[in-house]
Formats: structure tokens, C-alpha cells, sequence
């Protein structure tokens, strides 16, 4: 299982990395068990929540900027990547949400100023790309003291989560997708 973070020249995304002053502006979790068929979980405004196929993810013009993988040691990734598809595919964007945030950030670039504890507008049956990770089993983010990330992410931005995860014992593999930036 590898996370991923993610940008592109599309307007949102260079929005998000302005406005936060950050190198990226999405998040999805990627799923190689198969390696005939990698998979990739991520939220877009156009879908929602979406599976597809890591050759599509990849060729939607998104350029990788980091890349952390889950230990494989007591992992089953397709145990994980199932109860996430399960618990989240198909779900609609939170649109509201991501709207909130990003006014949030750009009101922070231009009065400065702090960032809300909490996004007023988020709705929990709705999904905006890092709440991803969110609906991952508790008990594997728990091993790595990352129980946090199920509650509290609301209002954190992609960068922010990969500096959160960054410092735990994942393994940052960013380098294995350099030839693909």
C-alpha cells in the first residue's frame, strides 16, 4: 500500500498549492498487491470517491511529488484496500468542504493568520481527497500512532498529512517514482 500526493496544471491544484505556499494539492492510496492490476483509491470533485486502475490515476496529468508506503509486515493490503472500497467507494466530493478550505487558505496567503481547527462546512458521509485515509481500520493506523488521522483531518491539507506521516516509521519510496514527476 503506497500513498500518494500529487500535482497538476489543472486550476484547483495550482489554487490549493498557492494558496497554501505547499508542493502538492491531492492525496490517494494506491493498492500493489496485485501487481497485474494496481489499484488506486482517491476523491475527485468530478467522481467522488473512485477505484481505478493506477495507469489511469497516473495519466490524468497528475505529476507525483511523494510517495510513503505502508510496511507489508502484518499488513494484508487487499484486506485494507476491500474495507475502504467498501466503506467509502462511490461516495459523492465534499464540495462544500473543500470550498471552506480553500477560502481558509486563501484568506491565510492574503490577511494571514491561522488556519480553523475546524472546517464548518464538511459533511461526513461526503469525501474530499485526504479524508481517504480516514476510513482506513483504526487498528493500523493505531499501530503507528497515527489514530489521529481517523478524527482529526478535516481541515488538513494534503501536505500536512504527508508531513504527519513523513515522521512515522513509513518509508518514504518518493524516489521509486521520480522518472514519473
Amino acid at each position: 500500500m503506497i500513498f500518494f500526493w500529487t500535482k497538476s496544471s489543472k486550476i484547483g491544484s495550482r489554487l490549493i498549492r498557492w494558496g497554501l505556499g505547499e508542493d502538492c494539492s491531492h492525496f490517494a492510496i494506491g493498492f500493489f498487491e496485485d501487481s497485474n492490476d494496481p489499484r488506486v483509491l482517491e476523491s475527485r470533485l468530478e467522481n467522488g470517491v473512485r477505484d481505478v486502475s493506477f495507469s489511469e490515476f497516473i495519466s490524468d496529468g497528475k505529476k507525483i511529488i511523494h510517495a510513503i508506503q505502508w510496511p507489508e509486515i502484518g499488513v494484508e493490503e487487499n484486506r485494507v484496500y476491500t474495507y475502504i472500497k467498501n466503506e467509502i467507494e462511490g461516495r459523492p466530493y465534499d464540495a462544500p468542504a473543500v470550498i471552506f478550505w480553500a477560502l481558509a487558505g486563501i484568506k491565510r496567503k492574503l490577511f494571514g493568520g491561522g488556519f480553523p481547527i475546524k472546517n464548518d462546512w464538511g459533511r461526513d458521509e461526503l469525501f474530499y481527497c485526504v479524508e481517504i485515509v480516514s476510513a482506513m481500520p483504526r487498528d493500523l493506523l493505531e499501530d503507528f500512532g497515527l489514530e489521529f488521522l481517523k478524527d482529526d483531518i478535516e481541515m488538513m491539507s494534503p501536505h500536512q498529512v504527508f508531513g504527519e506521516l513523513r515522521f512515522s516509521d513509513l518509508r518514504d519510496i518518493t524516489e521509486a517514482f521520480q522518472c514519473r514527476k
